[in-house]
């Protein structure tokens, strides 16, 4: 087994992992996850008025989407990276599973205690997986060029 065997089921295992991060996170019922954003909120504004806090809670939950679906669409490309896909079949199969899987997640949520289904919610974890993608692949393209530019330069001198 080569090193780009190993990298594949690294790869693999990684993704796996971060979907299980995901399930777990909204597999909280809502007094659990609404404790978990009240410590956060509570630890960066101890003496804002309600009407912030409020606004703040908003912003820590959907924060807490785009940090968890960013991380997913930089392992997913990441994965289909290391089975030799080209960039634009990388962006699309990556992101159509990031949109479907921020769809399974948000059918799951509507079983779990108190908790919804958003449409908002898949579109911003869609978002972030898509810039996640989009900022993967563009600094391995400008780290490709890079290094291709070293090499002709030492090639000519």
């Amino acid at each position: 087994m080569g090193k780009i065997n190993n990298n594949k089921y690294l790869n693999i295992v990684l993704v796996l992992v971060w979907l299980i991060v995901i399930f777990l996170f909204s597999s909280q019922v809502a007094t659990e996850s609404s404790e978990l954003s009240g410590k956060i909120v509570n630890s960066i504004a101890p003496v804002a008025p309600e009407i912030i806090k409020s606004s703040l809670t908003f912003l820590v939950r959907k924060s807490a989407h785009i940090l968890l679906y960013f991380v997913l669409g930089i392992l997913t490309a990441n994965l289909l990276v290391s089975h030799k896909l080209k960039a634009k079949l990388v962006y699309i199969y990556s992101l159509i599973f990031v949109f479907a899987y921020a769809i399974t997640d948000e059918i799951h949520q509507l079983f779990v205690a108190g908790r919804s289904g958003e449409v908002r919610d898949v579109l911003i974890d869609t978002i972030a997986g898509a810039v996640a993608i989009a900022l993967y692949l563009g600094l391995r393209k400008l780290h490709s060029t890079k290094r291709a530019s070293k090499t002709i330069k030492n090639i000519v001198e």
